[in-house]
Parts: structure tokens; C-alpha cells; sequence
């Protein structure tokens, strides 16, 4: 049954994809996202800048619309399931033992739905960034600083593999995108509707709403790192809601 609602839900993924619309719905964890690569594809129309050197040591995992039994929002990175992760490949353990694996089977590591844990493919993965930070790649990561926090958005992964090999990594500035009508709706609109379940949410992005309400928009990285130009934003797919 399992493996038939996955097959499901991966064929509903691609619909999405090829309609151009984005499904939200709630489920027992919290509100899951179908379409959800349009936030990788449009990140970087948010981009402000890139600042380079950060120590990612530094940096806190993101939003990811679970509840607060779940939700790892604003966890230090060093401390999370993709550090742990990271670790265990390292090691040579078993990455199945890992509470990344369990997380991202159950479907409480990201708003995306529960997927089957593919070995191989982590592994290949890793052994990859491990040669490029060997060579001296610097891994790209994108963020949102609300405060003294930097949040990662994209490349958690990249983040954790720096961390473990001691190397900084280059932190592109996407603030902007906290005031786009999507992103408001699916992490800050949607989980007012249930504070008692989302208040790590309600607590980090309602100040900032209400700064914003009150004409006082928190400053971007532009004037501090290399690009200052902010690409016009794209547009993100239709959103369809389900109550």
C-alpha cells in the first residue's frame, strides 16, 4: 500500500510539474507541497548578493512548513539529520541507521512527501562533493537572514559536507523571497490557520510580517557582498489549496 500511494504521488509530482501548478495540502505532519522544484528554479531571481567565506558552522536549517513535534526549523546545522548523515558516510556506517533515513521515509525531513531511502545514490552523491571539496570547490548555498539567523533554503547537503571537511562555504543572499505571495502563503499564511500546531513558524516569520506591514522591510546582503543587483522575480506556479 505504501509503495502504491509513493508511485501515486510521484505521478501527481510530475503532473504538477507539467501543468505548472503547485498543491498544498495538510497532512498529519504538516502541510506538504507537490511542485515543489519551482523554489529551486525561481531562488536565484531572488538572489541579492553572494557572501563568501561564511563558516557554515554558523548557519540554521530552514523553513519547512511541520509542526512543531516535527519541524527542525532553526536547528544548527551541526546538529541536524543532514549532518548526521553526512557523519555516518564518512565513517563508513550504515546511513540507514540515521535519523536522515528515518526522517525522509517518514516524510518529517522537508515538506516533501515520504520517499524510499536510495543508498546508492547518497553515497554517489557524497563521494562527488567530497572530490570537489578536495579540489577546492567551494559549496553554494542559499539562505534568508532574518535577525542574527541565517537560514538555509537550498543545500543543506552542501553545508553539512563543509562543516565536516572544515571549509567555507559561499552564502547567496535570497531575503527577498520572504515577501513573495507563494512563500508567505505556504509557511506563514497556511500555519496561522493552526498556531497550536505551527508556533516555531508563527514565532519566526510573524515579526517580519509585521516589521514589513509597518513599512520597515529588513535590509538585504546587497551592500555587503559582491552582486548587488536583484534579478526581477519570476513568477511562481498557480497555487491551488486544499483545505
Amino acid at each position: 500500500m505504501i509503495t502504491l500511494l509513493r508511485l501515486l504521488a510521484h505521478a501527481a509530482e510530475r503532473f504538477c510539474e507539467r501543468a505548472g501548478i503547485s498543491v498544498t495540502f495538510p497532512t498529519r505532519v504538516g502541510y506538504k507541497t507537490l511542485n515543489r522544484l519551482h523554489v529551486h528554479r525561481v531562488l536565484s531571481a531572488f538572489e541579492t548578493g553572494t557572501e563568501c567565506g561564511v563558516a557554515p558552522e554558523g548557519l540554521v536549517l530552514g523553513f519547512d512548513s511541520l509542526t512543531d513535534r516535527y519541524t527542525l526549523l532553526g536547528r544548527p546545522l551541526s546538529a541536524s539529520p543532514h549532518m548526521g548523515l553526512i557523519i555516518a558516510l564518512s565513517r563508513g556506517t550504515s546511513p540507514r541507521d540515521t535519523d536522515y533515513a528515518r526522517r525522509l521515509q517518514a516524510g518529517t525531513l522537508s515538506h516533501a512527501l515520504p520517499v524510499a531511502f536510495d543508498e546508492d545514490q547518497v553515497r554517489g552523491q557524497f563521494a562527488e562533493r567530497d572530490r570537489e571539496i578536495a579540489a577546492g570547490v567551494i559549496q553554494r548555498v542559499r539562505t534568508v537572514v532574518i535577525g542574527r539567523s541565517r537560514y538555509i533554503l537550498d543545500g543543506k547537503h552542501r553545508a553539512a559536507h563543509a562543516l565536516l571537511r572544515g571549509a567555507p562555504v559561499e552564502c547567496a543572499d535570497c531575503t527577498p523571497i520572504l515577501f513573495e505571495s507563494v512563500f508567505r502563503y505556504v509557511y506563514y499564511v497556511r500555519p496561522s490557520r493552526r498556531p497550536e500546531d505551527f508556533a516555531r513558524h508563527l514565532e519566526i516569520l510573524g515579526p517580519v510580517y509585521d516589521r514589513a506591514a509597518d513599512g520597515a522591510l529588513p535590509a538585504p546582503l546587497a551592500s555587503r557582498t559582491e552582486r548587488s543587483q536583484l534579478a526581477a522575480p519570476q513568477s511562481f506556479p498557480r497555487v491551488v489549496q486544499r483545505p
